[in-house]
């Protein structure tokens, strides 16, 4: 069963039914006027006004051409058949891909050109008014034909010129020209991505994961961070001028390095994995969350311990507030605090019984704290009244990550159910979904909150459309680090 809710109010408007099975995946067309849903292997459209589908077509995957008059459906048989979307008339078959499903489907914003990716590890190319390939862009492991792809093919989507083709596999990004299938570029980070973080200016990309660290700049450089040999980077964050980035990693010492990755200062001090680091907004101060029970707060240009926070259990985050006078910490003995800066006392202790709080961040008005769990939690507290006022529902697994929008008027969520999400902390709705073809482990927002930078153990960093989405839960485009921020990316 399909329910459509109003966005205002979230009252149920109607059901669609005639689905035979669970409906696994929903996309409005572009006009709004139909809705579409998998159920099993048959793709269904409905007039949104009525509840019996208007038509059927074959398959277990779809995607909508530009202008909606096309449906691109895909079954495990390794067929693309191109329907027409008012009559349901067959007009094209893509062959080529080895039986399984894809991983990704995509139209060219002109609607001439479809790109997909399939088990067979190639990427391939159509023509979407005759289902004729153009052009194919396969792995080291595609059976003795070419190897100038990435292994593990997993997304492919068009630049919005067409000329062009970011795909995204497990070793990271790799940029092609659709005409020639010819490999433009490659972006790899090499293992599992912890954490990324924009540059203030929002033309760098720090990253840190298992064994590695690294910046990437919006006009493809790249530089390596120093890692302390088996460590793992769990966090890293920019100073606000750019000019330092900060490291949390698994030996315990937090590492400051500046904007050419050289090593500037190592703080010492806890004696267990450090789990979050950020520099306070004015730049004076770090804090840290650590392993240890405690976090600490360090003076920025001296790297000496000005304030130690003991807990019952591993800290797990730390957050500054907008105007640096408190810190909101998590632990995970289901305790959250806030912090008076000036005084290294607790000022506000809430307990969220059973919980494992993995993140917390306070609200840009101070007014408000969002807290994540191991068990796919996500609570919004009132802080001036001390009480847990809403949870929002829809994780599958643990929340990694949860951030503000810049004005307060959003959150976003990210979680090991390989999505992020995005909330109205006043409804409580999902406004938007984000899917990832691994755990998302780490989210920032633009300065203009219209972009989301994820993280995830892929080792991929993405950027991320927010307004694409039209205010209703559905999947935006993926991209990835070379897609960093104005007038940068394919």
């Amino acid at each position: 069963m399909v329910a459509l809710h109003d966005t205002h109010t979230l009252a149920r408007r109607i059901e669609l039914g005639g689905a035979a099975a669970a409906i696994g995946y929903l996309a409005f067309s572009p006009s709004g006027t139909r809705v579409y849903g998998v159920a099993g292997d048959t793709i269904l459209a409905w007039d949104p006004r009525a509840t019996a589908p208007l038509a059927r077509f074959h398959g277990n995957a779809f995607a909508l051409s530009p202008d909606g008059a096309r449906v691109l459906a895909w079954d495990e048989d390794g067929i693309g058949r191109i329907y027409d979307a008012a009559t349901g008339a067959l007009l094209a078959a893509l062959m080529g891909h080895e039986r399984g499903g894809l991983s990704s489907l995509d139209w060219s914003q002109d609607g001439t050109l479809i790109a997909t990716s399939g088990p067979d590890g190639s990427f391939r190319t159509w023509d979407a008014a005759t289902g004729e390939p153009r052009t194919v862009m396969e792995t080291a492991n595609g059976g003795g034909r070419a190897t100038n792809a990435p292994p593990g093919a997993l997304t492919a989507r068009f630049a919005p010129d067409g000329a062009r083709l970011l795909t995204v596999a497990g070793t990271g990004m790799s940029i092609w020209r659709v005409e020639r299938g010819a490999l433009l570029e490659s972006i790899a980070t090499g293992g599992v991505l912890w954490s990324a973080a924009w540059s203030p200016d929002e033309r760098r990309v720090a990253f840190g994961g298992d064994n590695r660290g690294g910046i990437v700049g919006n006009d493809r450089s790249s530089i390596t961070i120093p890692v302390a040999g088996g460590s793992w980077i769990f966090d890293v964050n920019w100073s606000p001028d750019g000019g330092r980035l900060v490291i949390g990693s698994r030996g315990g010492i937090v590492r400051i390095v500046n904007g050419d990755g050289v090593l500037v200062d190592s703080l010492v001090g806890h004696t267990a994995s450090v789990y979050r680091v950020s520099f306070s907004p004015d730049g004076r101060w770090l804090a840290t969350a650590s392993g240890d029970h405690t976090a600490r707060i360090w003076d920025a240009a001296t790297g000496q311990v000005r304030r130690v926070l003991p807990h019952r259990g591993a800290v797990m985050a730390a957050a500054w507030s907008r105007d640096g006078t408190r810190l909101a910490t998590a632990d995970g003995d289901s305790h959250l605090l806030v912090w008076d800066v000036t005084t290294g006392t607790p000022a506000i202790d809430l307990y969220g019984e059973g919980v494992q709080y993995l993140d917390v961040t306070i609200s840009p008005d101070g007014r408000s704290l969002v807290a994540t769990g191991h068990g796919g939690e996500v609570e919004v507290w009132d802080l001036t009244r001390r009480r847990r006022r809403m949870v929002l529902v829809g994780h599958a697994s643990m929340v990694t990550n949860a951030v503000w929008s810049p004005d307060g008027a959003l959150i976003a969520t990210a979680s090991s159910d390989h999505s992020a999400r995005i909330w109205d902390p006043v409804t409580g709705a999902e406004l938007a979904r984000f899917h990832h073809p691994s755990d998302v482990m780490s989210l920032q927002w633009s300065h203009d909150g219209a972009r989301i930078l994820a993280g995830c153990n892929d080792g991929v960093a993405r950027v991320w459309d927010v307004h694409r989405a039209g205010g209703t839960p559905a999947e935006i485009g993926a991209f990835a680090t070379a897609h960093l921020g104005p007038g940068s990316g394919p």
